[in-house]
C-alpha cells in the first residue's frame, strides 16, 4: 500500500497537502476513522474511478478521500453531517493558510468540498454540481465511487472492523448487540458501481460476522 500512496503523492503534486494531512488530522489514530482508513479509501476511489471510465482518476477525488474523515469525532457525534463539516473545514484550513506549489485551482476546491459532503451517511441523492451536463456527469461518477470505497473498507479484516467500529461507536454495548448493528447495517449496503459490486462480497461479510456469532456466543 505504501508504494501505491507515494506513486499517487507524487503523481498528483500533494506533498505540501499529504504533509498538512499528517500533521494536522486530529483523527490520525482513531478505532475506525483512521488514517489506514482514509488512505485505503483513497485507494479503492481511485481503482474504482479507472474501473469504471478507463481514466485516471481526477485529483478532486484523490484529494476528496483523503480528507474525507478528517478530524473525525471518533464518536462523539451521532449526527454524521457534523463529521463532514470538520472534514470540509479542515480542507478549507489547508487551502487558505497552508497552500503553495499544489497549486488546487477554484474549480478543484469546490469539487472537493460537494465530494466531502457527499459522502454523510446516510446516503442522499447525489446534488448536480454545475450547469455543465459533461461535468455533472463526471462529479457523480466520483461521488459513487467515494461512497462505495467509503462502504468497501469492511471488506478488509472483518473482526479487526469490527472491533474498531464497537470500540469508536458501540462502547456501550457488549459485542453480541455490535454484531447484530453490524450485519443490520450491512444488509442496507447498496453499492453503486461495478467495480464496488464485484470487490464487495457484503454477503461473505455477513456470513463471517454471524460464524463469528455462533462461535463465541452461542456456546
Amino acid at each position: 500500500m505504501t508504494k501505491d500512496i507515494l506513486k499517487i503523492i507524487k503523481q498528483y503534486n500533494l506533498g505540501r497537502l499529504f504533509r498538512y494531512w499528517l500533521e494536522y488530522n486530529s483523527s490520525q489514530v482513531a478505532p475506525y476513522h483512521n488514517a489506514t482508513h482514509c488512505l485505503q479509501v483513497m485507494l479503492l476511489a481511485r481503482d474504482c474511478y479507472i474501473f469504471e471510465t478507463g481514466k485516471e482518476a481526477p485529483r478532486s477525488l484523490i484529494i476528496a478521500a483523503l480528507f474525507h474523515d478528517f478530524d473525525h469525532s471518533k464518536g462523539f457525534y451521532n449526527n454524521d453531517r457534523l463529521n463532514t463539516e470538520r472534514a470540509i473545514s479542515g480542507f478549507w484550513e489547508y487551502i487558505l493558510n497552508h497552500q503553495l506549489e499544489d497549486k488546487i485551482d477554484y474549480t478543484e476546491q469546490v469539487c472537493v468540498e460537494k465530494l466531502i459532503a457527499e459522502t454523510t451517511w446516510p446516503h442522499g441523492v447525489i446534488q448536480h454540481l454545475s450547469f455543465d451536463k459533461e461535468y455533472n456527469a463526471d462529479f457523480k461518477i466520483q461521488v459513487k465511487c467515494l461512497r462505495d470505497a467509503d462502504l468497501l473498507y469492511w471488506k478488509n479484516n472483518v473482526i479487526d472492523t469490527l472491533i474498531n467500529i464497537r470500540t469508536e461507536s458501540f462502547s456501550n454495548l457488549n459485542y453480541a448487540i455490535c454484531i447484530n448493528h453490524s450485519k443490520d447495517f450491512l444488509r442496507t449496503i447498496k453499492f453503486n458501481t461495478k467495480y464496488a459490486k464485484q470487490q464487495g462480497k457484503l454477503k461473505e461479510v455477513i456470513k463471517q460476522l454471524e460464524q463469528l456469532e455462533q462461535l463465541c456466543f452461542y456456546i
